[in-house]
């Protein structure tokens, strides 16, 4: 889409980073480790502005393709939106969890 849009397509460096990032916060969530929401909330923001990135950069937007890239981006933007929600509540559950183990 991006060739279509702006005549150059998608480093795959970005790719990458994306795909590590997520890679990241699911291995971390999975194995339960201590930052697992900060990796959560920092990686759902960068792709929270990536995909706000996708809805402001369109060029023709009301075409179909333009109309198609806004949307996969709000929904990009809408997940980022879930996911940092999902982050602080695992930061707030774990926190409850620590304290009372604390006063036990």
């Amino acid at each position: 889409m991006m060739t279509t849009q702006h005549g150059q397509a998608m480093p795959w460096s970005r790719l990458a980073v994306v795909l590590i990032l997520a890679v990241v916060a699911v291995g971390a969530r999975y194995f339960k480790t201590v930052l697992t929401s900060y990796v959560t909330m920092f990686v759902m923001l960068y792709l929270g502005v990536l995909s706000l990135g996708g809805i402001i950069n369109v060029t023709p937007r009301w075409t179909g393709l333009g109309i198609l890239i806004q949307g996969l981006s709000l929904i990009g933007v809408l997940a980022a939106g879930a996911g940092l929600v999902i982050g602080f509540q695992t930061r707030t559950d774990a926190r409850r969890n620590w304290y009372q183990k604390k006063d036990k």
